[in-house]
């Protein structure tokens, strides 16, 4: 390869150019002679994007084309530096992006969404009724608006800590295909050319077709698949506001995940229309609530309690079924149980706000139980026996499970108590 571009590639990425770069630079280098330099936009008059390449090749090479360019037309290549900055941001600083979300979990039930992500990574869903969602992954912070009602209610999601690295939505969407897509061909959308990409995962299925010259998606869809053999990783239930005596169809979902695992029933999600670099009025975003309305702000404790989760789902349901467990865990899972238990608990004819979030918080309490559950059941060292067992019998174990790298077994016997036995304890 000629001299000068290998400078050049060195110059861009140091020791670390990925061997695709210098791959495509050879091949590619030769070609540009018609580069030209209008006004600090790049014109190309061979695309090279249409390689199922990486946004780091892309960029690479369309320097290395702009600055064969300049050589060859007797110019100076010590722009290098800037001219990669101008590059990177034509063709990957998206700081915005709209886009539909269409969920298919059922025949009856598809609806979509109107998304809009701005550049710190805070989302605004509108649903088809008109009311707004919007979510700050990093402060933790909810607002929905039900612009019928004149209702505002802003969720505090505290007990967990933060890390150093914060999650940007924004990051997320741009990047879907980069880390782990298998490029599989090319395909037309909307009467454009477009790389599509697979990522396929135990339980999920991404398809990701990407804009070749931005290296944007401009459509996802997402399988979700559900695990017949380790049960849910992704536990969901939903209370309705009616239930508790309110006057509104207010409802409150709530779903665990640890990113992987299956979901209780298999779903199809799709992204389209996508539209990046919107115009977007950040004032949107905003999660003070709107003048003019009446605003309920409330903490959601999303506290990691591991095994003493699973010792308060099993409490509850004992305490409202007559001392008798779940005769599989994963009822504590299932809505048409779990909903009457909860109605029974908290339905007292009093205020129907205070016990409708009461219920909800008793909801997310028994998820959060069986998701530690689950966790152990994937593990493979996992055994439940609740269906023989009654509260109050101490000597009875109703489930156990083998924490990886220990030589013991935990143990939550029938009183509730939680113990250590060397041996697979015996139902």
């Amino acid at each position: 390869m000629n001299r000068k571009i290998e400078e050049i590639l060195k110059e861009i990425g140091g020791e670390d150019v990925p061997a695709e770069v210098h791959k495509i630079a050879e091949e590619t280098s030769g070609k540009f002679s018609k580069t030209l330099m209008q006004s600090r936009k790049i014109v190309l008059w061979e695309n090279i994007l249409r390689s199922p390449i990486t946004k780091v090749a892309a960029a690479a090479v369309i320097i290395i084309a702009v600055l064969v360019g300049i050589y060859q037309f007797g110019g100076s290549i010590d722009g290098t530096s800037a001219v990669f900055a101008d590059v990177l941001e034509e063709i990957y600083n998206a700081r915005t992006v709209t886009y539909k979300e269409t969920f298919y979990p059922g025949t009856e039930r598809e609806f979509t969404t109107e998304d809009m992500i701005i550049e710190s990574g805070i989302v605004r869903s509108v649903m088809a009724d008109g009311g707004v969602t919007i979510f700050d992954f990093n402060g933790g912070r909810e607002l929905e608006l039900q612009p019928a009602s004149r209702k505002a209610i802003l969720t505090h999601r505290v007990g967990r800590k933060r890390g150093k690295r914060l999650f940007n939505y924004l990051t997320w969407v741009k990047s879907l295909h980069e880390k782990s897509g298998q490029y599989i061909g090319g395909e037309e959308i909307n009467g454009e050319m477009t790389d599509v990409f697979l990522v396929d995962e135990e339980f999920t299925k991404k398809t990701i077709w990407v804009d070749p010259e931005t290296n944007l998606p401009v459509r996802v869809r997402v399988l979700h698949l559900a695990n017949p053999d380790n049960a849910v990783l992704m536990p969901k239930m939903r209370l309705e506001f009616r239930d508790f005596g309110g006057d509104t169809d207010e409802s409150m979902t709530i779903s665990i995940s640890t990113g992987s695992g299956g979901i209780q029933e298999e779903m199809t999600t799709v992204m389209h229309d996508f539209v990046w670099d919107a115009d977007i009025d950040e004032t949107l975003f905003n999660l003070e609530p709107p003048e003019g309305y009446k605003v309920e702000e409330k903490q959601l404790d999303v506290t990691n309690r591991g095994e003493n989760g699973l010792i308060g789902a099993l409490s509850f349901w004992a305490e409202m079924s007559d001392g008798a467990f779940p005769l599989v865990i994963n009822d504590l899972g299932d809505p048409n149980k779990v909903r009457p238990l909860l109605n029974d608990k908290f339905d007292r004819d009093g205020d129907p706000r205070e016990e409708f979030n009461n219920a909800c918080d008793g909801m997310h309490e028994i998820l959060k139980g069986l998701m530690f559950a689950q966790e152990r059941k994937v593990d493979g060292s996992w055994g439940y026996a609740g269906d023989r067992v009654q509260l109050g019998d101490a000597d009875k174990p109703i489930c156990w499970w083998k924490p990886e790298g220990s030589e013991t077994w935990r143990v939550i016997y029938g009183d509730l108590s939680l113990g250590d036995s060397s041996e697979r304890p015996q139902p």
